[in-house]
């Protein structure tokens, strides 16, 4: 008996002294906005929602008893509490802390379903999708773990064209891969820098889906300064849960 209850004690110590997540926010047990892009493009407006973990730069994120939720869809700009209108078919949703280079993104996902509200497109790349090294809405990979036409997808966009100052997109690899929908699935994704170049991982309920080396080969340089981490949704709705920015040399 005495040498449980001192293995129990061990146990718990290093549950609560180990290594803790880099980023772990918190969702409140109601449904309440968090923030939305109101409160990034025009953060004087009065009443304004801001978050210490979040930023929106289009789209409202909410609060769903302890999930992220993009609320209902549409293509309108929202107001204050972002009850009329919530952008959300646009959702871009980004990390304030904004040092994260070699992280383990992970988290639990549930899609409702993807949509196409009046004011929006559909598209090939409708879907959800993490967001990592995010310096800028021009540089930044983009790992793409739902899509409509059923692939997930490794994308980068950066600057590297002096002509484009919107950033280029350039694919680095893809894979078949069904978004489940109406059901809660595991999502990790990881990116790590190594001597030959910035390796991106997309892995779901525990397996491998699809990998990338950006070693530049495509004549733009890997990304390797460190930036925020996200979460980015088009035409999607969709609930998220115990989103982890781990180190990834843990």
């Amino acid at each position: 008996m005495a040498v449980a209850v001192v293995a129990g004690i061990a146990w718990m110590l290093t549950r609560d002294h180990g290594p803790q997540p880099l980023v772990a926010p918190r969702f409140a047990d109601a449904r309440a906005l968090v923030t939305n892009e109101l409160a990034h493009t025009h953060p004087d407006t009065p009443g304004v929602h801001v978050s210490p973990d979040w930023v929106v730069t289009s789209g409202s994120l909410f609060a769903d008893h302890g999930t992220g939720w993009t609320g209902p869809l549409d293509g309108r700009t929202p107001d204050v509490d972002s009850r009329q209108s919530t952008n959300s078919a646009v959702l871009r949703a980004v990390t304030r802390r904004a040092d994260l280079g070699d992280v383990v993104v992970s988290m639990d996902l549930d899609v409702a379903g993807l949509q196409v509200p009046s004011e929006t497109e559909e598209h090939d790349y409708d879907g959800v999708h993490v967001m990592l090294r995010y310096t800028s809405p021009q540089s930044l990979y983009y790992v793409s773990v739902c899509r409509r036409d059923g692939t997930a997808v490794i994308k980068k966009k950066d600057l590297s064209t002096p002509s484009d100052d919107e950033g280029t997109y350039v694919e680095l690899a893809s894979a078949p891969f069904s978004c489940p929908t109406r059901t809660w699935t595991s999502i990790r994704v990881e990116v790590r820098t190594t001597a030959a170049g910035v390796q991106l991982t997309f892995s779901s309920a525990g397996r491998r889906v699809v990998s990338a080396l950006d070693d530049g080969r495509d004549g733009t340089p890997p990304l390797r300064q460190p930036g925020r981490v996200g979460i980015r949704g088009d035409n999607a709705e969709f609930h998220f849960r115990d989103f982890t920015v781990d180190d990834a040399d843990r």
